[in-house]
């Protein structure tokens, strides 16, 4: 049911947004800890950076493989990480509703 989020994180669309913009966002944080939503766009933040970063430097003439894999290992880290607490959303999201349910 709440996968607006996920959907944003991993459109395939080759794009990492910088915020979240999903119309469950007001929804969700209403729901769920703000600390959680915010660790989650700052992560996507420093993926989309360190994304941006990482294509400039393949668009230069030399390409330093030291640069290039500290770049990706960003883009990875902040991806994994936001999607860690993305997980930790739906889950909270989904007690709250199975509470409510109740």
């Amino acid at each position: 049911m709440h996968t607006g989020i996920s959907v944003v994180v991993s459109s395939g669309r080759g794009a990492i947004p910088d915020r979240l913009d999903d119309v469950r966002i007001g929804e969700c944080r209403r729901v769920a800890e703000f600390a959680t939503l915010d660790d989650v766009e700052k992560q996507l933040g420093v993926a989309r950076r360190s994304h941006a970063a990482l294509h400039k430097h393949h668009a230069e003439d030399v390409i330093d493989p030291k640069t290039a894999m500290t770049l990706a290992q960003q883009v990875n880290e902040a991806l994994r990480s936001a999607h860690g607490q993305h997980d930790k959303l739906m889950k909270q999201l989904h007690e709250t509703e199975s509470s409510v349910g109740n």
